[in-house]
């Protein structure tokens, strides 16, 4: 999300990595994201695409931060948009995320 390497995908591009973990699907722990700027990079990159739901599937670390996303969401966009990065009008103001553990612990 902070590099911005989203693409969309469908069953027939995932469906046989169920067994290969998040690094076949180009997904692992990430020092950025543990900071404002690396959430914010993260927002912006969403926020453009369109994403306004997310889904993600870890162990504590992943869900953590996903509810951290969530948490700081509104002020994100507030800051983007103060610093003209991000129109608000986009309607993203509503940022859902689901978490599904999937933890070896």
């Amino acid at each position: 999300m902070i590099e911005g390497l989203i693409a969309p995908c469908g069953w027939n591009d995932v469906g046989h990595v169920l067994g290969e973990g998040g690094t076949m699907i180009k997904s692992s722990r990430c020092p950025a994201f543990m900071t404002r700027e690396g959430r914010k990079q993260a927002a912006l990159n969403l926020a453009r695409l369109g994403i306004d739901r997310l889904v993600v599937i870890g162990g504590d670390g992943s869900l953590t931060g996903a509810n951290v996303l969530r948490g700081e969401w509104s002020s994100l966009l507030q800051e983007l948009a103060k610093e003209g990065q991000l129109d608000l009008e986009s309607g993203l103001r509503n940022f859902r995320i689901a978490g599904v553990v999937g933890s070896i612990d």
